[in-house]
């Protein structure tokens, strides 16, 4: 008996020694028996925690005079129980040299680990003095008290590296549930499509408090950020050297896969869309549609809503449309009362509605080319409004229609050549802020004129043959306009 309590005292000694030159000792892994000793932690860890419980329950009965037990045994179970302590302190360094957990969280339950073996073999010791009267019962009380401490914090922070911490849920602020009810395209590429990939399949391990590796994917910057090779899990536009990518890749057998074996898989549409953000540059606050996802990338993005969402959301999408189109109708029809009551008869050819499902306006007078002037254009005001295209070629038309059409925002498309209009009346159309087709062909307009189209943001077709601005002016407008198509 004398023999195991110097082994007690030998190995608690040599824990203590472990922890405090942990980093210094190196353990060769490569070695197959020692890796499977590192697999019995989980098994020895128990037994002390059972053996330091029962002893604390029989005590506590001898006190309150519940039950009686001898000294002897007790000092035999404590004496097992810090043999048990040292064997689970010593598989479980070598199982910490496998690497994978938080150092922090590791350092801490290594040292309150070895503060307990010793606590457990200073208990079997004095329990052995109690025996034959010579030890005192309040130094043996005060060391049960700190092997439960160091026991209590020891199991703590094991199950943190282990498991996560069990309060996490009332002290992490609860994440915003995202329910997808928009159109894919609308979606925040990291928010409302990658975050909920990770949390699907990554948090068991590095989620809610969980940092396996020294990892966290909380959010973006812990991401960023990386675990225990800093900055290297998300390297935007490299999904080569981003282990979030590579780990996916690895074989499933490979020990660097993840998610482990065992755990729910990536799908190869999940896999598609993370390897797509990583190497379009892993941006935070950008939609699907502004990052010009490919169709393939959608589709993968539109796949990961539930089918009761989808359905949801194509039927509100129709029911918006009916809406739209029953607005249209009601438009369209208080809009044809008013164009019989104010437009003259001669002049109603002119308007074409572009479809039954809207009010816009397709506007010509072609037909009347130089008779038609500015009173006429004004017998149109109020209507003018609805007009998306207007072609006034080879009208009479002057400054004052050129004024009232500058308030028109709805035209897109606008056709003025072989008109009267100036330099002046350019500046006026430079205020319509969604035109992206105007002709001033066979007009007397000038390169100053060009100065006033370079302010139109939504220009992409002019048309400017047979006018005053020479094929050299045209020349440099196109080089420092190239995405405005300029035919003359």
């Amino acid at each position: 008996m004398k023999l195991l309590k110097y082994i007690s005292i030998i190995l608690a000694t040599a824990a203590a020694l472990f922890a405090v030159f942990s980093e210094s000792i190196e353990i060769d892994l490569s070695v197959a028996w020692l890796q499977v000793v590192g697999n019995f932690h989980p098994l020895l860890l128990h037994l002390p925690i059972g053996g330091l419980s029962f002893v604390i329950l029989i005590e506590v009965s001898k006190k309150l005079g519940w039950a009686k037990a001898d000294n002897c045994l007790l000092y035999l179970i404590l004496l097992f129980t810090s043999l048990f302590a040292s064997g689970s302190f010593f598989t479980g360094f070598v199982l910490a040299k496998q690497g994978g957990y938080p150092s922090e969280l590791l350092n801490n339950h290594l040292w309150c680990a070895a503060v307990y073996v010793c606590f457990l073999a200073l208990c079997a010791v004095l329990k052995q003095r109690t025996i034959g009267g010579e030890g005192r019962t309040w130094f043996y009380c005060l060391s049960i008290i700190g092997a439960c401490v160091s026991m209590g914090l020891t199991g703590h922070y094991g199950g943190l590296m282990s498991h996560g911490d069990p309060l996490a849920p009332l002290f992490f602020e609860e994440e915003e549930v995202v329910e997808i009810t928009r159109p894919t395209e609308e979606l925040l590429v990291f928010k409302e499509v990658v975050h909920p990939i990770l949390k699907a399949k990554c948090y068991s391990c590095h989620g809610n408090g969980k940092t396996k590796g020294e990892l966290s994917l909380n959010s973006y910057e812990e991401l960023l950020k990386g675990g225990k090779e800093a900055g290297k899990t998300l390297i935007p536009g490299d999904e080569k050297s981003s282990l979030l990518i590579s780990s996916l890749m690895h074989p499933m057998e490979d020990d660097k896969h993840m998610p482990p074996a065992k755990q729910t898989q990536l799908s190869a549409g999940e896999i598609s869309i993370l390897r797509w953000w990583v190497s379009a540059g892993a941006q935070r606050d950008i939609t699907v549609a502004d990052a010009q996802a490919p169709s393939e990338i959608v589709i993968a993005v539109t796949e990961l809503v539930p089918e009761e969402v989808r359905q949801r959301r194509e039927i509100e999408r129709l029911q918006k449309i009916a809406h739209k189109k029953k607005k249209a109708k009601i438009q369209r029809i208080a809009l044809n009362k008013e164009i019989k009551k104010k437009v003259p008869g001669n002049l109603q050819p002119m308007l074409r509605f572009v479809s039954p499902y809207n009010a816009d306006i397709h506007f010509s007078s072609v037909s009347q080319q130089g008779q038609f002037s500015d009173a006429d254009f004004a017998s149109f005001k109020g209507i003018d409004k609805h007009f998306t295209a207007v072609d006034l070629s080879s009208s009479s038309i002057t400054s004052a229609t050129i004024k009232a059409l500058s308030a028109c925002q709805s035209i897109h498309s606008l056709r003025l050549a072989n008109t009267k209009i100036s330099v002046a009346d350019v500046a006026q159309l430079s205020k319509l802020e969604s035109l992206s087709s105007l002709s001033l062909h066979s007009t007397e307009i000038n390169s100053t004129a060009l100065e006033y189209l370079s302010k139109m943001k939504s220009l992409r077709q002019l048309y400017l043959w047979s006018t005053k601005v020479t094929p050299a002016e045209i020349a440099v407008f196109k080089k420092n306009h190239p995405e405005i198509q300029v035919i003359y």
